[in-house]
């Protein structure tokens, strides 16, 4: 059987120059950071970091700019929508590491579904039973969403996708206006270096507040569509992680500064809806709700759009079971398979065990990127010294993300285990019964 590629050739695609400007790739890569992420991810962080958790976001930003730098060259260099699963194949090959990476990349994304469809049923739960809501709605409201959306995909996902931009404006709007009027009535002596807790602490919580900047590689993909990618792409990487790591201190510290630490750590799921209450009253508390929940929906949809895609393409080229390319309606039979798995997961673990999971494979795909651009830097240009900061970062908040887990919640750092075995060994299968390789776009 003839090897083909994960995706189309070049030829074969069609090109959009200057579709795309510099400050269009600045707002796409704010909207796909900035939403669900904040919204899940801020007091689970806190719970750790407490009211030093603005320190780990800063950090975070960081991480997540020395990573934004490989991205960012690799975009330039190997312009293709197909991301981080274009790099990994330039720089191993089609053998069954790229393949058992792509695997895990597709995992990956399973997890963050699942804790963003966890997030919208504590946030659901919260604004139709008020506290003291049961952990069984959270999932009942979570698999409601999930089943809804699978729906949506298979009918036909545009009319969703031409509120993305509504959606995006809106969650914007509700976190600066809750930012901006909250930084001017916080309490200082909540946020003071007494609070904090230990250093060991805040680093603990760098895998979560890193995640919370997941969603900038989109950036990189974004080079075909620009008329100067070599100058261009890496300014919106820059800005974008720049401004949003600006908004999310700003949002940690308008929270801590607002609430005690008892409250975040006892409404961890639903912090930023708790803390809007006390300035802006029920109004200010349903409107954050509202963006909560407009935010996670669209979040999930998106990725189960995408997911879609994705498996798509990945059994077409046998890396995955057939099952996953058969037509169905408006979609295939691996948006099923994809959403009974995100299923599976909310129903099994709660929000702080799926966000933790999360965490940790996301640093690992962008630990393997960095990785491959080390491999790639003649290629890039890039510069040695950076990339290999990055990685040393990657690998940093990994093992105190591993340190952590093993002393509080060791399930997740034996899911993750059991995650990792299972992309590569079912790649290694696939590769020797069906023959088929990703091959790389670009020579």
């Amino acid at each position: 059987m003839d090897e083909k590629p994960l995706r189309s050739r070049q030829d074969e695609e069609t090109s959009q120059k200057g579709s795309i400007t510099m400050w269009g790739a600045v707002f796409l890569g704010i909207g796909s950071m900035v939403g669900a992420g904040i919204f899940t991810l801020l007091g689970q962080a806190g719970k750790i970091a407490g009211s030093a958790v603005w320190i780990s976001f800063v950090i975070g930003g960081i991480i997540a700019l020395l990573c934004g730098y490989s991205f960012a060259k690799l975009g330039v260099r190997y312009p293709s929508r197909g991301g981080l699963v274009e790099y990994i194949t330039q720089a191993f090959g089609s053998g069954t590491f790229t393949g058992g990476s792509s695997i895990l990349f597709y995992i990956a994304n399973i997890v963050a579904m699942a804790m963003i469809a966890s997030s919208f049923g504590e946030y659901c739960a919260l604004l139709i039973f008020g506290e003291g809501y049961s952990e069984i709605w959270v999932n009942v409201l979570a698999s409601l969403l999930v089943v809804g959306l699978t729906a949506v995909n298979f009918i036909g996902a545009e009319t969703v996708s031409k509120a993305e931009t509504i959606i995006v404006l809106f969650k914007l709007a509700v976190l600066a206006i809750f930012t901006v009027a909250t930084l001017f009535l916080l309490d200082s002596s909540k946020l003071a270096p007494s609070t904090w807790p230990s250093f060991n602490l805040i680093l603990a919580s760098l895998a979560l507040t890193f995640l919370a900047f997941a969603g900038f590689n989109v950036i990189g993909n974004t080079a075909e569509d620009m008329d100067n990618p070599q100058r261009d792409i890496p300014r919106a990487m820059y800005a974008a992680i720049g401004i949003t790591m600006v908004l999310y201190v700003a949002i940690a510290l308008a929270v801590f500064g607002t609430l005690s630490l008892q409250e975040i750590q006892d409404n961890a799921e639903t912090v930023l809806a708790v803390a809007a209450q006390p300035i802006f009253g029920q109004v200010g508390f349903v409107i954050m709700t509202l963006g909560a929940l407009a935010a996670t929906a669209s979040a999930v949809n998106a990725t189960l759009y995408g997911s879609a895609n994705i498996t798509y393409a990945l059994a077409k080229e046998g890396e995955l079971p057939r099952q996953f390319k058969h037509r169905m309606w408006g979609s295939n039979e691996g948006l099923l398979i994809t959403a009974a798995a995100v299923l599976i997961l909310t129903t099994l673990f709660p929000l702080n065990v799926i966000a933790s999971i999360a965490s940790a494979t996301f640093l690992l795909i962008y630990l393997l990127v960095n990785a491959a651009h080390l491999r790639l830097r003649e290629q890039t240009g890039g510069n040695r010294f950076v990339i290999i900061l990055a990685l040393a970062a990657c690998l940093f908040a990994l093992a105190l993300w591993a340190i952590h887990t093993f002393n509080s919640q060791p399930q997740s750092l034996l899911v993750v285990l059991v995650f990792i075995i299972i992309s590569f060994a079912a790649e290694a299968v696939i590769q020797r019964t069906r023959k088929r390789r990703i091959r790389p776009r670009f020579k």
